[in-house]
Order: structure tokens, then sequence, then C-alpha cells
């Protein structure tokens, strides 16, 4: 299941050509993309590929959560849901079935690798218990997602794969990794820093992966900065019982300052935040905390 939103169509193709011939069906589940004729033109190519337009965007949990009620239909029991511009290893469906036989995995998951970004050091064991996962690249066991009641739609696109991986934890399921399977993905949009040479010299020279990171820096989306502070804030009245410190209102202002800090937009980004704390709070009212 691939979720679609205004995407470069040159990288949606390769993501479709890398993983359309390594399963039954292929899923695009499109968020009102304004180019939506060029996604409909490439669906054309390839035989096993199901558009699933929608006049409005609806957001990555209601996306994902309609795939997998397609999918529950097709009887299909574990599903692979994809960013749009995630590139598949040519084995992922192969190496992630060896371990679909223990009930208790709700999520098998890749190494995701940044290409643009310095390279890190690879883990040393190919399957690792894992506490977090982001949606792309994610193999999922629908008979859990069932019982877990699927992805929490009121956070639209922001800790979606947070929220899930922690009730998957809560409820005695697991997350493995597997590393030796790499999803070449690109995690936000990023540019390059001042000294971008020097930074990465320097952190070749001493080994150090955080003077490397000094060699770009994030770009800063208002919108992504609401919706985060708005959730985390929500998530911690959600999980006010089973507390931790990413779902908590300090890790929200903390997260915030540190976006507007980076932010090239600081007025705009510092109203997001503003907006997410206080629709965060209303939201808690709105919404029962899990049980």
């Amino acid at each position: 299941g691939i979720v679609l939103y205004n995407p470069d169509i040159e990288r949606l193709r390769s993501n479709i050509t890398a993983i359309y011939k390594q399963v039954k069906v292929v899923f695009c589940y499109n968020n009102n993309s304004k180019n939506t004729g060029d996604i409909k033109e490439l669906i054309k190519e390839f035989e096993n590929v199901v558009l699933i337009d929608k006049k409005e965007n609806l957001g990555i949990a209601t996306a994902i959560n309609e795939i997998a009620e397609v999918a529950n239909k097709k009887n299909i029991t574990w599903l692979l849901t994809l960013d749009q511009d995630s590139i598949c290893p040519p084995d992922i469906i192969r190496k992630f079935c060896k371990y679909i036989d223990d009930p208790k995995i709700g999520i098998i998951c890749p190494l995701i690798i940044d290409k643009r970004r310095p390279k890190k050091e690879k883990p040393k064991e190919i399957v690792m218990v894992t506490d977090y996962c982001i949606t792309s690249g994610s193999f999922m066991n629908l008979q859990i997602f069932r019982k877990l009641e699927g992805l929490d739609e009121y956070l639209f696109i922001g800790l979606v794969d947070d929220d899930y991986c922690y009730r998957i934890l809560l409820n005695g399921y697991k997350i493995i990794q597997i590393n030796n399977v790499i999803l070449d993905h690109e995690l936000g949009e990023i540019l390059p820093s001042k000294y971008s040479k020097f930074f990465l010299r320097l952190g070749e020279a001493i080994n150090s992966e955080k003077i490397k990171a000094l060699s770009y820096k994030r770009k800063v989306s208002a919108m992504r900065v609401y919706y985060a502070t708005r959730n985390i804030v929500y998530l911690a009245n959600k999980y006010k019982e089973y507390p931790v410190y990413k779902f908590s209102v300090r890790y929200a202002i903390i997260n915030g300052i540190s976006n507007i800090i980076r932010s090239q937009n600081k007025i705009e980004t510092l109203l997001a935040f503003f907006r997410g704390l206080f629709e965060g709070f209303k939201g808690n009212k709105e919404k029962n905390r899990y049980h």
C-alpha cells in the first residue's frame, strides 16, 4: 500500500517498479494530489496496481486504515506500507516472510537509509527487536492490526507511527527490524549547511556521526510543527496511565522551541506551534484516552 500526495512521478515509478513483482497487488491511495492525471497514466503501466482515488486529503492514518480494509476483504494477511518516495530492495518480501510465523510480531521493518545524509554504521545484528519504526517499509500483521483497531485517524499525519508502535508494545506484541533489508527512503526535506564540506571532512577525520550531521539542516515545515505539537499533547493525555517522555507536554514544548530556532520562517512556525498546543488540549477533551 503506497500513500500518495503530490508525488514526484519518476520517483513513484521507481517505487512501484521495485515492489510490484514481489506482491500480489499494489494499492496506491491518492490523497487528492495535484498531479492525479499523471498518477493515473503511470498506473496503467502496471497490471497489478489498483488506484484508490480520493477527492480530499484524508491523511496517512485514514489512508492506511482504508488500504488495510480493502486488503482484508481480499484475505491478505500481511501488508507492506510505503511512502511515495521509498524504494524497496528486490528481496524485501522474501526476507520479511522468513519471520511471519511468529504470532507475536506486529510489524517487521527494514533498516532505513537516506542516501542524501552522511552514512551511518550499520547494526551488526541481522535481526533486532525495536520499539519504533516508521510506517514506510512496515510489514504489518493485519490480524494484530484489526485487534488494535488500526491507526488513530485523529493524528492525520503526525506521530501516526509512534502511536501504533506504542500500542503494539502495550498489548504484548513486538516489532522486529531486519538489518540486511535496506529501504531507500527520504526522511524529510534537507538543505546543505553553510559549512557542509567542512563538517563532513571533520566528521570523517574523527569518525563522528554527530559532526557529519552538521553538514545539513532539516527544512522545517510549519504544518509539520503544528501536527507534531498538537499530537504530542493529545497522546500525552491518551497515554496518561502509561506515560513516556515523547508523549508529554514538556517534550512538545522542547520540540517546538527546537523547530522554531531552526525554522526558515520563525513567525509562521511559532504560530503553528501555539495553534498545535491549543488544539492538542482541545482534542484531548474530544477523544478518549487509551485503555
